[in-house]
């Protein structure tokens, strides 16, 4: 079995992409969805759930704060 760092698997995830006429990796896994538009979207919806994940966050943090207490 073949152990890899992430970095290691990063670098190479972009050489394919290189070599397969990509810009990098990202771009690559990207194509294979329909919108030419995904980064975009999923920017969008990233910026819809964050204040939702930071404040899930904070309730998680502050939980685990007073049981430690």
């Amino acid at each position: 079995m073949f152990h890899f760092s992430p970095c290691r698997l990063i670098d190479l995830l972009n050489e394919s992409a290189r070599l397969n006429g990509f810009r990098d990796g990202t771009e690559m896994l990207v194509r294979q969805y329909e919108s030419d538009t995904f980064v975009e979207e999923m920017d969008e919806t990233w910026r819809g759930l964050k204040p939702l994940y930071e404040q899930l966050h904070a309730y998680v943090r502050d939980k685990l704060r007073k049981r430690q207490v």
